[in-house]
């Protein structure tokens, strides 16, 4: 190139050093020597066109992420520990340089020969899969630098393995890798979100939950806290990187399958070692559904995690597990059990109304006693008279819905499943026996379960079908119902059940039983609605919630409030209709509160919490109440699955011989869920693992459970339940049901 030239376009427009440094070493591309920085920018416009079109959309997307950063305070914003906010000077600057050096990076175009082009090529191949593995573990808080070798190596084998697809799918090296980064970026938000919203991980079984998830897809709130913010400015980065690649080469058929080959014996390896073995190593992996983020997650990588909860998916049968050793565990709880409670010439036969309400827990009471300007659940604290009430705990927060009313009906515990398993939609696959077919033997009429939304969530009308119920009404049953905010109110899903039941006993004197669960105070809370006004405010002083989260919590309180007082209406009707009434009624899950809020009423942030503060966020208020005389009590603690054999004993009514022993089982693990459980001694025995180990053939047996004194009578359990929702060929007779 001409110095004169040369001189003159430095002078003029001022070459980047870095690009008159490839000029000086003949690094730069033949067809750009002799170009200005002007052209060199506009790369040949019009002649290609593609390029300057995409680099232009990466500078508007810069755009946006700046727009992005500014208009959420959180991102720039820190608070000293009384609260007070203050300007994190260098974090808005060192974000600001991010995004200014992506928008260099994006503007200028690939001016590199075919010997570097050659080279950045490799580089892309290896840096970019490490680049996004170092991306995803961020957004897990993954301890990155902790990871064992092990892990480390099988975390890169399972990201290279995902990059592999994405090239053989496409054909393309560039394309391919576009594919993979889009693939684990979904992964890594689907799994982000979800422990937003339910505060539990992505896990395998999680897959069976895929349509309920699709259809409630619109009821969340979206908002990306920091680290969200900076995973999803990395990935773009490392889109910006990938689409600099200029060598267009396209893999044959041949070739593809030879990759195609290579790859499938690499996911054989992986799948062989961390889904099917028993490796040492990996058995140490605990995916938490306590601190999901910080333990499986954290300590293994989240793609590591995700396959090995595959294995954990799997049921096993309890060790020694056989139908002849069911049915002799059963014969010996009858021993016990027909004593106490003895077979009568005649049972009551109330009418039963059953209701779950959803997200329905006494906030205020989680944990420290926060105040409020009015009392947010007066008719529960009220109720007393002919009232079983207290504490129930399910295995899920903020979602799981399905799973609690699967352990009310069925008397089945989660503990014995794998962790976040749906068994309405795994497991239901065959007539089980339930607290419907129950009160079915009984000659109950009605058998109607009522929910005011889409019917198809969690596979119910299938579910419900095993269960026994007769009839499944939803949200198109109701004509002009209340609506508060976008859901049908309590008031009127109450409302319908009580015109079943006058329809059902105009046709019949035959008790009547009813089901429903509620949709009114259902997720996200975060909109505002013409419809609804707050009437509960907090009064306690709650800093340092943040972002609106105090005003969140009121409108959790207004929605528990309006709940409580259309729950009060419900039991008056029944109050004062002649025939005998039972009512029970419980929450679902409790919603998923601002962390804020957990950390001030538990006393601690999560990670200090104990394995006993943590289950105070599992807990929901609960009540068995009646319009004849039953013996009151307070329950301190008891998990979903003894809700409906509570019911039958309160109530004086007829009970299969597995009602009788939970009952039995209750006094001993009056509280049990995927956590782990309560003793009648009141300690809480945590546990990771399932309970399959034979404490009666093998005493001497190293235990996968933290050992407690409950482990024989737990031992007893499991191989019931799996008796009775695995075995049904061979269930023991007339043990789960009242006819043989």
């Amino acid at each position: 190139m001409p110095t004169v030239a040369l001189r003159g376009i430095i002078s003029r427009l001022g070459f980047p050093p870095l690009i008159y440094g490839m000029i000086k070493t003949g690094l730069l591309a033949e067809e750009y020597r002799d170009r200005s920085v002007k052209e060199i920018l506009l790369d040949g416009w019009p002649r290609r066109r593609r390029s300057l079109i995409l680099r232009l959309a990466f500078v508007v997307v810069i755009i946006v992420f700046a727009a992005m950063y500014w208009a959420n305070p959180s991102y720039y914003t820190n608070y000293y520990s009384d609260g007070t906010p203050w300007f994190a000077v260098r974090k808005a600057a060192g974000t600001m340089f991010i995004l200014a050096v992506l928008a260099v990076i994006a503007v200028i175009p690939n001016v590199m020969n075919a010997k570097l082009n050659r080279k950045f090529l490799v580089f892309c191949c290896f840096a970019v899969p490490f680049a996004t593995f170092f991306s995803i573990e961020y957004l897990f808080h993954t301890d990155f630098f902790g990871l064992k070798l092990y892990k480390f190596l099988l975390n890169a084998v399972i990201i290279y393995l995902i990059y592999m697809i994405g090239i053989i799918a496409t054909g393309w090296i560039r394309t391919g890798l576009f594919a993979g980064t889009s693939l684990i970026c979904a992964f890594g938000y689907i799994a982000y979100y979800m422990n937003n919203f339910r505060g539990s991980p992505l896990l395998f079984s999680d897959l069976s939950n895929f349509g309920t998830g699709v259809e409630v897809l619109g009821e969340f709130d979206y908002t990306l806290d920091f680290r969200g913010y900076i995973f999803m400015v990395a990935i773009f980065a490392i889109m910006v990187v990938t689409s600099k690649i200029s060598i267009s080469h396209r893999f044959g058929a041949k070739q593809r399958i030879g990759i195609a080959v290579l790859m499938c014996a690499g996911w054989f390896g992986v799948i062989g070692d961390v889904v099917v073995s028993d490796h040492y190593t990996l058995n140490q992996m605990k995916v938490s559904t306590f601190q999901p983020m910080t333990s499986g997650y954290n300590t293994n990588g989240g793609l590591l995690a995700l396959m090995r909860s595959a294995k954990i998916s799997m049921v096993s049968k309890p060790d020694g597990y056989s139908a002849a050793n069911a049915e002799k565990l059963a014969d010996e709880a009858r021993l016990v059990t027909n004593g106490e409670y003895p077979a009568q010439s005649e049972y009551n036969k109330p009418n039963v109304i059953a209701v779950m309400n959803e997200s329905f827990t006494d906030v205020a009471n989680i944990g420290e006693h926060i105040n409020t300007n009015i009392d947010p659940l007066p008719f529960y604290h009220s109720l007393s008279e002919n009232t079983v009430k207290g504490w129930a705990y399910a295995s899920g927060l903020g979602g799981g819905t399905a799973n609690s009313e699967f352990e009310f009906f069925t008397g089945n515990s989660l503990a014995f499943l794998p962790v976040n398993a749906s068994p309405y939609q795994l497991y239901m696959k065959q007539p089980q026996p339930s607290l419907v077919s129950t009160l079915m033997e009984q000659g109950y009429q009605g058998n109607v379960a009522l929910h005011p939304f889409e019917k198809s969530g969690y596979s119910r009308p299938r579910a419900y079908e095993m269960l026994g119920f007769e009839e499944f009404l939803d949200e198109t049953d109701f004509k002009n119902p209340r609506m508060l905010r976008k859901y049908i109110s309590d008031e009127a899903d109450y409302d319908k059940i009580i015109s079943l039941y006058e329809k059902y006993k105009k046709a019949s004197d035959a008790p009547v039983f009813l089901w429903t669960i509620t949709m009114q105070n259902h997720s996200s809370y975060s909109g505002d609605y013409a419809n609804f006004t707050p009437d509960v405010t907090i009064t306690d002083d709650l800093l340092p919630l943040e972002r609106g989260e105090n005003g969140e919590m009121d409108k959790i309180l207004s929605l528990m409030r309006e709940s409580d007082r259309a729950t009060g209406e419900l039991v008056n009707y029944f109050d004062n209709v002649d025939e005998p009434t039972v009512i029970v009624f419980f929450g679902d899950h409790q919603p998923r509160l601002p962390q804020g809020y957990y950390d001030r009423v538990l006393g601690a942030v999560e990670g200090k919490l104990t394995p006993e503060d943590l289950m105070k966020k599992y807990r929901v208020p609960f009540f068995i109440w009646a319009n004849f005389d039953i013996e009151e009590r307070q329950v301190e603690r008891v998990s979903m699955n003894y809700l409906s054999s509570l019911m039958l004993d309160a109530a004086g009514m007829e009970m299969t011989d597995y009602n009788k022993f939970l009952l039995d089982m209750y006094k001993d693990v009056p509280c049990m869920t995927v956590f782990g459980h309560y003793g009648a001694d009141g300690k809480f025995y945590s546990t990771e693992s399932k309970i399959q180990n034979d404490p009666h053939a093998n005493p001497n047996k190293k235990q996968t459970v933290v050992s407690s004194p409950q482990d024989e009578a737990l031992y007893d359990y499991s191989v019931l339940q799996y008796n009775n929702l695995f075995d049904p060929k061979r269930h023991v007779p007339g043990f789960f049901s009242l006819s043989n």
